[in-house]
């Protein structure tokens, strides 16, 4: 019987998307005794499962000092294979997710989307194209499977509404559920993923194609650099300022949210100790 390698995550942010996956890995790198590779989306368990685990683990080289060794993919929680090899292959591992109101989620997945050319038109017609805009806010059906391969103590359910009003308070709570200090001063202001949009909609096509080359020769630590890199980000988009184009019926949006997400939002509740700190809509 072939032995697992000894440099494997002891957690992972499995998603959502939107929803601050980019503040956490900003956070978790500044921590001493927290590591995190240098890009923060490996998708190994979803996408890169073929690669074995002597690859993943050659992916956290350096990490033998580090009380809290992780990785942030954020479409694992949207993933059954994901969970099932999880769960296979690190049974005792902590899990987060960063749960966002899920009408604010989907307004924002909607302008990302439309900024890269991935949408058009208004909301409605825009979720019969791209249904996933209004579906990958169903959390309460993707943490199910979750809740069923790991004990409840190992899942940290924490709330975007937090990083905007306290994200002091969220790091530290993130910390102490991890097991490392929560008192270590860092940066907890940095702003990523910033309202911004394509500086040319080829050269952001042109700049995912050569990301996806990238992952599938395996060169992360370069894909990490340059994800990271304020240049780079300075190169491929602009700020989206106050006027940008994405403007719509907000009651529009709210009536079809509201009613989508009433059911699932009762499912997740009954999974978690603490109350919702929304219920239906927030818009």
């Amino acid at each position: 019987m072939n032995q697992s390698p000894s440099n494997l995550p002891t957690f992972l942010y499995i998603g959502p998307p939107k929803s601050g996956s980019s503040w956490l890995y900003e956070v978790l790198i500044q921590h001493p005794d927290v590591f995190v590779p240098t890009l923060k989306d490996l998708y190994f368990f979803d996408r890169h499962y073929d690669r074995g685990l002597d690859w993943y683990s050659k992916q956290f080289s350096g990490s033998g000092s580090h009380t809290a060794v992780g990785e942030i993919s954020h479409d694992y929680i949207y993933c059954p294979d994901a969970c099932q090899r999880i769960a296979k292959d690190l049974p005792n591992v902590k899990l987060i997710t960063i749960l966002r109101e899920p009408t604010d989620r989907a307004i924002s997945h909607y302008k990302y989307s439309k900024r890269f050319g991935n949408a058009d038109g208004s909301f409605a017609e825009a979720i019969k194209t791209n249904p996933a805009i209004l579906e990958r806010g169903l959390y309460g059906r993707y943490l199910e499977r979750y809740y069923n391969a790991f004990p409840a103590e190992n899942i940290g359910v924490f709330f975007f509404d937090d990083l905007k009003s306290n994200s002091n308070t969220l790091a530290e709570n993130v910390f102490r559920f991890l097991g490392v200090d929560p008192g270590v001063e860092i940066d907890v202001s940095r702003k990523v993923n910033a309202h911004a949009v394509s500086r040319s909609l080829l050269l952001s096509r042109l700049a995912k194609r050569g990301a996806h080359l990238a992952r599938q020769q395996g060169w992360t630590k370069l894909l990490g650099r340059a994800k990271r890199s304020s240049m780079v980000r300075r190169f491929l988009f602009r700020s989206a300022g106050d006027g940008a184009a994405e403007t719509f019926d907000l009651s529009q949006v709210d009536s079809i949210c509201s009613e989508f997400y009433r059911q699932d939002l009762e499912h997740l509740q009954s999974y978690l100790p603490v109350k919702l700190p929304w219920q239906c809509t927030n818009v």
